[in-house]
């Protein structure tokens, strides 16, 4: 078995990590290395970040990511 390939990553979803708004600050750092073309060569759409957004404030914090 240790010499099986890893299969691909073709998406990467946050959940059950806790609120991602509530560590938005981390939780956008690893979004912007994830979409970094030179490093996880992963698009922008293939990146979920699961949330309740508890306030319409908290969303926004991911508007722009």
């Amino acid at each position: 078995h240790a010499n099986l390939p890893l299969p691909e990553i073709t998406n990467v979803v946050f959940m059950g990590m806790g609120e991602p708004s509530d560590n938005a600050v981390n939780v956008r750092n690893a979004l912007q290395i994830l979409t970094n073309v030179d490093l996880f060569h992963m698009g922008q759409t293939k990146v979920t970040v699961s949330t309740v957004a508890p306030t319409p404030q908290a969303f926004m914090k991911f508007a722009d990511a």
